[in-house]
Parts: C-alpha cells; structure tokens; sequence
C-alpha cells in the first residue's frame, strides 16, 4: 500500500472515531433532555408513575437512560432505609414526602436518597447491568506515548485506563486501535490491538 493510501485510510478512519464520540455525546443528549422532561411532568403530577398502570417499566427505562448519561451509577451492596426528609429523589426528581419510604444509597459522588419505587427500578437495572459484559462506547486509532501501570497515554495526551484483563504489551510509538467503554467521562479499554493498514 503507497504512504499516500495509507494515510487516506488513516484520516478516514479518524474521521469515523470521531463521528462515533458525536453520535454518543448527541445521544447522551437526548437522554438528558428526556430525562429532563420526564421530571418536569413528574413535578405537575406527583402520581405520574402510578397513572396509566403501566408497571414499573416507565421507572425502568428512566433509570436505564440517568445510567446511560452518568447520573446515576450502579448499585453495589446495600441501603439505608427510613422514612422520608423532604429531600428530592435522585431517579425521579420530585421531592421524598415524610409519609414516604426513602432509601440512601452511598456512591462515587457521596450519598443519595430515593423514593422505594425508583430504588426498586434502580436496583433492578444495576442488577442486570452487571449481569451483562460492558458495552463499547467508542473506538480510537492512536499513536502510544507512553505505557503506565494504570493507564496509557496516547499521541493526543488522552488515557486510556486499563484493567487486569487489558494490558498494553507495546512499545511507545505503536499505532494502536483501542476499543473502550466510558464511565464518568474515563475511557477504560476493553481491547488493545497494534493497528495494521490494508
């Protein structure tokens, strides 16, 4: 293959990494704004989950959506349960009434409280979350700068962090093809392959 062919195939395949992180970032959006309208009919009508007696799958699908934005994270281990202090829900968005049941859940950005049913929600989809392998968020085609224990860096000085089951074994200067899923704005790769041309 001529180095001018080569380098075709190469701003081609950048220009379609890139257009994936758009989609994602556009997609998160949207997320975020159905997310933002679904709590915006839940303040003009507190029984907006009970109305309609759809079950909890309009509780489910909004949970998976604040997961798929980051706002909310998985569950791991348990809650406190007590009634409820007036603060808001961290599913849902409306207020926790003293007659309600509140459950606390501890995560990455400190405590959070929600109501019985967007925590039952919740639960459930952390639940089957872990039960499946992670999603790829994205793909990268870049040049390695440098290799450390918990991560890589790459010729546009981004990390890329790695796991106990993906390692980098290459040298600096390998172009690389990486594979990863996204929590929290951290890119952790799921694979690392050296990237061949043709």
């Amino acid at each position: 293959m001529h180095a001018d062919t080569a380098e075709v195939v190469t701003t081609a395949l950048d220009l379609l990494v890139q257009s994936k992180a758009c989609v994602d970032i556009n997609r998160r959006l949207l997320s975020e704004t159905r997310y933002r309208i679904a709590a915006s009919r839940r303040c003009l009508n507190g029984w907006f989950t009970v109305a309609g007696g759809s079950g909890e799958e309009p509780l489910r699908a909004l949970v998976r959506a604040r997961l798929g934005t980051g706002a909310l994270w998985l569950i791991v281990g348990h809650s406190l349960v007590g009634s409820g202090r007036g603060h808001l829900c961290v599913v849902c968005g409306v207020k926790i009434g003293r007659a309600e049941v509140e459950h606390e859940v501890d995560g990455p950005r400190g405590l959070a409280v929600a109501h019985q049913a967007c925590f039952s929600a919740w639960h459930r989809e952390s639940m089957a979350a872990r039960e499946e392998p992670p999603r790829a968020a994205g793909a990268i085609l870049g040049t390695l700068l440098e290799t450390h224990a918990e991560y890589i860096v790459l010729n546009d000085h981004g990390r890329v962090f790695l796991t106990p089951a993906v390692r980098c074994p290459f040298p600096a200067g390998t172009r690389l093809q990486i594979v990863y899923t996204e929590s929290e704005g951290t890119k952790v790769a799921l694979s690392i392959e050296r990237h061949h041309l043709g």
